[in-house]
């Protein structure tokens, strides 16, 4: 049997600490703040000032998909290693990493025999991917072979649901996540709107919501609604937010109070730089499993 090596990207949104207990090797991505090349740290201790400082200084933030030769330097030592890999990208929504993975995999397949690189779309973004790549992980030490594994992936990925709102959607308006003019709309009338991630893994606005109150109640609805088991869901829960940790907070004692069975703690991380690049200050989100996206 051909041992293999569980892998991911830093858009998971987890710390880099919690990956090292989890024995989840990753691969960077590039930003840049104007002409400032940066890449990501999600260490712990990593400061976001100088980043969202930049941002309100009105430098602008942009993002780079990792490239073929950046994923055949990551993968080349673990199968040289003679472990077989199977990595989970960023979605392919979000990125254009997973094509640029998967070329980087029928390269290095064709050169080694004895091991593979088989790369796996995530179609989940920011702390929801970190959250995937926990459950894959337990899984994993359960003693799932590399098939098992990603049979349960294929399966069950899509329940991984993602629900975030912002009051500030001018990011989204420039990212393209939201249309101009209902942007432009939406921001004299003080509108939140709850947003989540399609079976595609595309950011989709789906509730137009008047005002931060009434979003935040509409999304723990949401949850409500769609976790398995509603208020008696007893998985995990992931929280995450970009430089509003009081609303985050908030939202992890409402929840935590309302879902009396969940299997943990609900943790709380920052919105990593590539995520944040797009999302702005003052998102959001929460992450559970439930039942599947729909369109």
């Amino acid at each position: 049997m051909i041992k293999y090596i569980l892998t991911c990207e830093s858009t998971v949104d987890i710390y880099k600490e919690d990956l090292e207990l989890l024995n989840v090797p990753y691969i960077d991505y590039n930003y840049f703040l104007d002409d400032e090349k940066l890449t990501t740290n999600i260490s712990k201790d990593f400061s976001y000032d100088y980043f969202y400082h930049s941002i309100e200084m009105g430098k602008k933030a942009t993002t780079t998909q990792v490239t073929k030769e950046s994923y055949l330097n990551f993968f080349t030592p673990f199968l040289k290693e003679g472990y077989d890999v199977l990595h989970i990208t960023f979605s392919s929504g979000l990125s254009g990493s997973f094509g640029q993975a998967t070329l980087a995999s029928e390269e290095l397949n064709k050169k080694f025999t004895k091991n593979t690189v088989t790369v796996i779309d995530s179609l989940a973004g920011a702390t929801g991917y970190g959250l995937l790549m926990r459950e894959l992980v337990e899984r994993r030490d359960k003693g799932y072979l590399k098939k098992e594994l990603i049979t349960w992936l294929e399966n069950n990925k899509l329940t991984l649901n993602h629900w975030f709102y912002t009051t500030d959607i001018s990011y989204f308006i420039k990212g393209g996540r939201v249309k101009w003019i209902e942007g432009i709309i939406g921001k004299r009338l003080s509108i939140c709107p709850l947003m989540n991630v399609s079976v595609n893994g595309e950011i989709i606005p789906r509730f137009k919501i008047i005002g931060k109150k009434r979003v935040f109640k509409k999304a723990l609805d949401q949850m409500e609604k769609l976790a398995f088991g509603g208020l008696h869901y007893t998985g995990k829960c992931y929280i995450t937010h970009s430089n509003d940790l009081a609303e985050a907070l908030k939202l992890k004692k409402v929840i935590e109070e309302k879902f009396l069975f969940l299997e943990e703690e609900i943790k709380i991380y920052p919105a990593g730089t590539i995520t944040a690049s797009h999302a702005g200050p003052g998102a959001v989100g929460i992450f559970f499993f439930g039942e599947k996206r729909y369109d």
